[in-house]
């Protein structure tokens, strides 16, 4: 009976897939611009403006955000996905089959960078037109 349950305890640890639990498959990024109020697009659609902090998914290899004010220039970041140290030790511990999840769900990933802070500069067509 002991051996059955460790057995299955092996099983269920084998299984897990830790970077998915201990991060889950999404990541909160952070907007911020200087001056505030800019719109932010990621991959051409509207999500709102600054400062803002979204839920990306880790699955996608990159986003592209573009932050637009009028009377500056707009600026744009690539943000990456780039392999999260916890897929070593989820291998480790937990198999190959962890690991194989992590990767399926996202979870073997982090999402680079998670902080976006960027100074617009004025557009000079737009200030050559109030003068």
């Amino acid at each position: 009976m002991k051996k059955l349950f460790l057995l299955g305890l092996l099983g269920i640890i084998s299984s897990t897939s830790c970077a998915t639990i201990m991060h889950g498959n999404s990541q909160e990024v952070s907007i911020n611009s200087e001056p505030e109020g800019a719109t932010v697009y990621i991959d051409g659609q509207e999500r709102g403006k600054t400062p803002l902090s979204l839920l990306l998914s880790r699955k996608r290899e990159r986003y592209i955000v573009t932050i637009k004010k009028d009377c500056y220039l707009p600026k744009t970041v690539e943000i990456n996905r780039a392999i999260s140290g916890s897929v070593a030790g989820n291998i480790i511990a937990g198999g190959i089959i962890g690991g194989v999840i992590d990767v399926a769900s996202g979870g073997a990933y982090k999402l680079v960078p998670d902080k976006i802070n960027v100074i617009l500069q004025p557009d000079p067509k737009c200030q050559q037109k109030e003068h």
